[in-house]
């Protein structure tokens, strides 16, 4: 992380940055937009000797992409960062939205995770979480990390802040739906809020390495991916309650995926033996899980393992020609 001429450091304080999202009441100056930068207004960055929250704001990356191009003067930011500050009737950020609850449910696909501290961990890292809204703010804390198709990172949201290039991404808000793309037809993340406390991914893509998380229509397909095979755990029904995380998975300490068994222990969670992959991780509430689906492929065959889930462990399994 680079200083400036004068040892400024980039990195903010968060206490510092507490109080410019408090200015901004949490969204762009200018379009109201919940995920933003942290724009210094005068001086710049590189003139800029402190972090002085009176002279910085909140900005999109849209509208931070037009100030740099010359599009929107830093006159302009600074007086809508006084008209916000002094006004109060200003519009919250996605005002139409309304989640404002502290016990937030997320569903993903057939997967219901209440009050779960971080969705997805893919090799410790989290990929998605969502938390309650801030304060007086009435759109929920978003973080995700947002890959291309080989898993290498472009950009990522780390509690509404948005971090990455400019022209890595585009938000598109419609109604109560939220999308996120990563390219011109790459949906990675498309949320559907349903108030007071509810919220549905209806759509996922998000990879890291060789761990891949993807959302169909009727299930969640946790995967992992080799230049020469792949392996997915597609889980077609699922329910937790108060996890510390909903999906945890670890391919470094399970280099070739094979499942062997399903443990399932209070405050453990779901462990899938033999294949990396842990739901509902912490909870000490309910834990029921049905249909999960194993597809093993590599260049020779593709092998389909089916358990119903229902009253055994007893799994179906049948042969089909290479997909890869």
């Amino acid at each position: 992380m680079s200083n400036n001429k004068h040892g400024l450091s980039r990195h903010i304080p968060k206490d510092i940055k507490l109080e410019i999202r408090r200015n901004s009441k949490f969204g762009c100056v200018i379009c109201r937009c919940a995920f933003y930068q942290y724009e210094h207004i005068t001086p710049e960055f590189h003139d800029a000797q402190e972090h002085d929250p009176n002279n910085m704001c909140l900005l999109c990356g849209h509208c931070h992409d037009k100030v740099t191009r010359g599009m929107l003067s830093k006159q302009t930011v600074k007086q809508k960062y006084i008209d916000i500050q002094q006004s109060t009737d200003i519009k919250k950020p996605f005002d139409d939205i309304d989640i404002n609850h502290n016990n937030i449910s997320v569903k993903l696909g057939s997967c219901l995770f209440k009050y779960s501290k971080c969705l997805i961990s893919l090799d410790g890292i989290s990929v998605l979480n969502i938390e309650p809204p801030e304060e007086d703010s009435s759109f929920p804390v978003l973080s995700g990390f947002f890959s291309d198709d080989d898993g290498n990172e472009l950009f990522s949201i780390n509690k509404n802040e948005w971090q990455g290039s400019n022209d890595a991404w585009d938000t598109e808000v419609v109604g109560n739906e939220i999308i996120i793309r990563t390219s011109k037809n790459k949906i990675a993340l498309h949320l559907r809020i349903l108030p007071p406390e509810s919220i549905e991914v209806v759509e996922l893509d998000m990879r890291i390495g060789q761990s891949h998380i993807i959302l169909t229509e009727d299930e969640l397909k946790i995967g992992r991916i080799t230049p020469t095979a792949e392996y997915y755990v597609g889980i077609g029904s699922l329910e937790c309650l108060g996890a510390d995380i909903g999906v945890f998975v670890d391919s470094k300490n399970t280099p070739r995926p094979n499942l062997t068994g399903i443990r399932m222990a209070g405050g453990e969670g779901i462990d899938i033996q033999g294949t990396g992959i842990k739901l509902c991780v912490g909870s000490t509430c309910s834990m029921t899980i049905k249909e999960l689906r194993i597809e093993d492929a590599n260049k020779m065959r593709t092998i389909i393992t089916e358990c119903p889930l229902t009253s055994s462990l007893e799994c179906t399994t049948t042969i089909h020609p290479p997909r890869l």
